[in-house]
């Protein structure tokens, strides 16, 4: 909304300026005048090196796959960009009481650590990766110790 409004609001700038006949801004004036309204429709982002940047354009994932660290050029009002983290996370896995053949409850807890290695496929694919990833490490967990004890 808000950048929808800045449009807007540069537009009536520039066809007041560029149309009143009282103002004598020249060929610079208007020049001017017309690449700040271009800098207000465009915005370059700049890639962090930790993130991989995955873009849609109109809800449709861009060609080109993820784009990584430098300059690229996103649309404010076509574009959405969502940056993928690619460094090691880690969580714990909260306690998990199992109970083994013989009755007895045993409790057990444990570290994940991981990483995306196709950062495309896990923002297409996956609405939340983290929660996702969190879910599964303790069903897996809970799945290995009840078939072994």
């Amino acid at each position: 909304m808000q950048i929808w409004a800045n449009i807007q609001n540069s537009v009536c700038i520039y066809v007041f300026l560029w149309m009143n006949p009282n103002t004598d801004i020249g060929f610079c004036g208007r020049l001017l005048i017309a690449c700040l309204n271009l800098t207000q429709i465009t915005h370059i982002h700049d890639g962090n090196v930790v993130f991989l940047s995955i873009i849609f354009r109109l809800w449709r994932l861009l060609s080109g796959g993820a784009k990584g660290p430098g300059l690229y050029f996103i649309l404010p009002c076509t574009d959405n960009f969502i940056n993928v983290d690619m460094r090691t996370i880690t969580f714990d896995i909260p306690p998990q009481e199992v109970l083994t053949r013989h009755s007895v409850t045993v409790c057990v807890d444990g570290v994940v650590y991981y990483w995306v290695q196709n950062p495309t496929l896990a923002v297409a694919n996956v609405t939340y990766v983290n929660a996702a990833i969190q879910l599964l490490a303790q069903t897996t967990l809970r799945k290995n110790l009840t078939d072994s004890v």
